[in-house]
């Protein structure tokens, strides 16, 4: 007899979960882990998710499709370029920064589980096209589309990598003061009217 699946049973195991995986790893967490964390049977867990890899895949996925779809849905209401990329700075950057748990996963593992090349295509797609809205010349001054997404995935990286080394080790700098210094860098550049 199947069982019937309860929402909020799915949500916590994904909420445990992350946050055991971001903790301990996903390799060294085990569904024993889970079952004592969510004070759930076993089977419990099985119902939702097959396995481990199908758990971290939801975390992943509904995670960073979360974030990407708010991302587009603000992005869309901006009219001019400066609008999107204040979006960008003022929005994307703090919730992607308040998603810890999520980007400590999906730089910790295997890119067959988190599918973090895609990822930062889809993202990199997304967001080059407003850039080059935003930088100013003509046409001819622009860097190439390739280049310009090589640009914003380290670009990502880095600020997402500087968040993280922040919270870790206190090196005298903290998650504000690089969403400041990255908005300062990107607003001292010339904007065309």
């Amino acid at each position: 007899m199947a069982r019937i699946r309860d929402e909020s049973k799915r949500l916590k195991i994904l909420a445990v979960s992350r946050r055991l995986f971001a903790e301990k790893g996903f390799r060294e967490t085990s569904i024993s882990d889970l079952v004592r964390e969510t004070e759930f049977p076993t089977g419990t867990i099985y119902t939702y998710f097959p396995n481990k890899e199908e758990i971290l895949r939801h975390i992943v996925d509904e995670g960073w499709d979360d974030l990407q779809a708010r991302l587009i849905e603000a992005v869309s209401r901006a009219i001019h370029p400066r609008e999107k990329i204040d979006v960008i700075l003022d929005r994307f950057l703090p919730e992607l920064l308040d998603q810890g748990e999520l980007v400590e996963i999906v730089l910790s593992e295997p890119e067959e589980l988190t599918g973090l090349g895609g990822k930062m295509e889809s993202l990199t797609g997304l967001l080059a096209p407003l850039v080059m809205e935003y930088l100013p010349g003509r046409e001819s001054g622009k860097p190439g589309l390739r280049r310009l997404k090589t640009v914003l995935a380290v670009w990502f990286l880095g600020i997402v990598h500087a968040s993280r080394l922040a919270e870790r080790i206190n090196p005298g700098f903290d998650r504000g003061d690089i969403l400041n210094l990255v908005r300062e860098s990107v607003r001292s550049e010339p904007f065309p009217d």
